[in-house]
């Protein structure tokens, strides 16, 4: 459930226009906060 309502968020934000680099920031902190929870799996998401 909560992976449906992060997607959702990232479409509201896309709809907003919000910035490259916004996004870019964001990636990292969800990417990071994956690695704290899933381990590698997570961490490996922040390299793309």
């Amino acid at each position: 459930m909560q992976i449906a309502l992060l997607c959702y968020e990232l479409l509201w934000l896309d709809l907003c226009e919000i910035s490259l680099q916004w996004h870019r920031t964001l990636n990292a902190v969800l990417g990071y906060a994956l690695a704290l929870r899933g381990g590698r799996r997570g961490l490996d998401l922040t390299l793309h």
